[in-house]
C-alpha cells in the first residue's frame, strides 16, 4: 500500500482476480446458497446486475444494495466522498462463440499481473 494507505492499482487488480477465482471455484450449490442469502443488488438506474456481479459486490462490500458510477450518483443528487475508490465488477470484453451466460471461466482470468 502507498503512504496514504490506499491500495495501488496493481493491488486492486490482484484483489479482483482473487475474488473472481473464488467465485469460479465455488460449486454450483454453494453459489445458489450464497445468492439466496444476499439481497438483490441493482444499479442506481434500476437495472438488476448479473448474479456473478452481485456476488463480487457482496464479497467486496457486504450489505451493498445499490451501485452506480460517479456521474450517476451526482445526477441522482447524491455526493461521493473524496478519495473513495469504486468497487470492481466483471465486465466482459466480448463473448466466446456460443457462450451466452455470465459465469466466470477460470481460463479467462488474467494471471499475468497486467
Amino acid at each position: 500500500m502507498n503512504a496514504m494507505m490506499q491500495p495501488t492499482k496493481e493491488e486492486r487488480r490482484a484483489a479482483m482476480r482473487e475474488i473472481a477465482r473464488s467465485i469460479a471455484a465455488m460449486p454450483e450449490g454453494e453459489r445458489k446458497a450464497f445468492a439466496e442469502k444476499m439481497p438483490t443488488i441493482a444499479t442506481i438506474e434500476g437495472h438488476t446486475l448479473s448474479l456473478t456481479n452481485q456476488m463480487m459486490l457482496a464479497i467486496q462490500f457486504p450489505g451493498v444494495t445499490i451501485v452506480g458510477g460517479f456521474r450517476h450518483w451526482i445526477k441522482a443528487g447524491r455526493c461521493v466522498r473524496k478519495g473513495v475508490h469504486g468497487l470492481g465488477l466483471w465486465v466482459p470484453i466480448g463473448t466466446a462463440k456460443g457462450r451466452h451466460d455470465d459465469a466466470i471461466d477460470p481460463a479467462f482470468i488474467d494471471t499475468d499481473g497486467a
